[in-house]
């Protein structure tokens, strides 16, 4: 890509040299960070701690001052609500250890927004890095699909196994099914980055985006994650929004994304209209609408119950697994889990009244952004993108992840500083 031209070694290195030690330990993290999403928790952990530890020793020598604005009060706020809960709650030490600690995310965001202020060059290596990240995922998702031994063309046509079209796509992540959760988080960020740095005209970024989504759709749908491919199509919802405010004739470009997955669920090549008649039993089971499936239902209820014995402050961060066992109700099984499955429902449970408090202000935030991008003229608040892996790690309507899970926040929270880095420069250009 001719994006990539204007980076060579010599420019990374000369900015090394000319920078301290923990500007370069930053600036390096940063970029090993995308890979760490499918290295393991273990090395995210690492790689956050090293860009926590340097930023703060750069505010102890003074190389740095703390901002103070609206998101870094918002924050700290959150952050001590969720201490105080975690002080008054039946397992406090092991609930500090979630709350305590949740403020490495913060030293993350304040410390890749210095380095985007101080390196011309920064922005530019972290999308080479992110778009690199992605690609290599999924190259690790076709090659299972079309070359592996338990796969579909080896399997089906050489070693002549019909069961291999029902192998689902995972990629680097092995047993794990989070290849398609993985693209659906983080290809926002890559999108709304390249908007920011590609000096092309603005239709020709969106006709690029637009082309390279059709591989994204098509691996997403491979790995019959529901949850991604929900999370891909509503990316792909505010590109269409976007395309056709620039030029109306784009509609038709978007039939594609309509076609493929008819012609792919119809096919039965893989998993995925599994996972809808799944879904649609879950939904629709015993004659009743459930939240999601029955399951569901049992978490969102404990949940609730939860909240009522504890109103104000909730059972402490990442506690519901050790307080669901108290939920005694009739016809209430298997309500116990190391979290809710719902972001809503966990921060009820968890931090209570005053957590829930920052939750809706935060949603409310999210729906204001979201209505702005609709209503703007043309490819005005287009770093709603950036906002968008934020969207979907905090989103109240659908099945989640643990809050307090670091690969779960690092995925959800990485596109962050670049938002505040790029909406704090488009506002200081007018």
């Amino acid at each position: 890509m001719k994006l990539f031209n204007n980076l060579n070694s010599t420019e990374f290195i000369n900015e090394i040299k000319k920078n301290s030690l923990p500007f370069n330990i930053i600036f390096i993290a940063t970029l090993i960070l995308p890979f760490s999403l499918y290295l393991g928790p273990a090395v995210i952990e690492v790689l956050v701690f090293l860009i926590s530890i340097s930023y703060f020793y750069l505010i102890i020598n003074k190389e740095e001052k703390i901002f103070y604005n609206r998101i870094v009060i918002f924050f700290f706020i959150f952050y001590i609500s969720l201490i105080v809960s975690s002080l008054f709650s039946n397992f406090v030490l092991i609930s500090l250890k979630s709350s305590v600690f949740y403020i490495r995310f913060a030293l993350l965001t304040f410390a890749v927004v210095y380095i985007a202020k101080r390196s011309n060059l920064f922005i530019r290596f972290f999308f080479a890095s992110a778009f690199l990240c992605i690609a290599f995922a999924l190259m690790s998702g076709l090659y299972q699909f079309f070359l592996s031994e338990d796969h579909w063309i080896v399997s089906e046509i050489i070693n002549n196994k019909s069961s291999a079209k029902n192998t689902v796509v995972t990629g680097f992540f092995g047993e794990e099914k989070k290849l398609g959760s993985f693209i659906a988080r983080f290809s926002p960020l890559i999108l709304g980055l390249y908007f920011f740095v590609s000096k092309k005209e603005i239709n020709k970024k969106i006709n690029i985006s637009i082309v390279s989504f059709i591989p994204l759709y098509l691996i997403n749908f491979l790995t019959a994650e529901r949850m991604g491919m929900i999370y891909l199509s509503i990316t792909l919802f505010f590109l269409f929004i976007l395309s056709v405010k620039n030029e109306k004739k784009n509609i038709y470009k978007f039939l594609i994304f309509i076609i493929i997955p008819f012609l792919l669920f119809f096919a039965k090549i893989n998993e995925f209209h599994l996972t809808v008649k799944n879904s649609y039993n879950q939904l629709f089971n015993e004659g009743k609408i459930n939240y999601f499936s029955k399951q569901h239902k049992v978490f969102a209820v404990t949940s609730l119950e939860l909240f009522k014995k504890n109103p104000i402050l909730g059972v402490g961060p990442n506690n519901y697994r050790r307080e669901c066992e108290t939920v005694k109700l009739e016809k209430l099984e298997n309500n116990c889990s190391t979290h809710p499955h719902n972001i809503l429902f966990q921060i009820i449970a968890e931090t209570g009244s005053l957590g829930i408090l920052f939750y809706l202000t935060l949603n409310l935030f999210f729906f204001l952004k979201i209505t702005k991008f609709i209503l703007a003229k043309k490819y005005e608040e287009i770093e709603l993108f950036l906002l968008l892996p934020i969207f979907y790690y905090m989103n109240p309507f659908f099945p989640s992840g643990n809050f307090f899970n670091n690969w779960y926040a690092a995925i959800g929270l990485i596109s962050l500083p670049f938002y505040i880095y790029i909406s704090n420069k488009k506002n200081s250009e007018k």
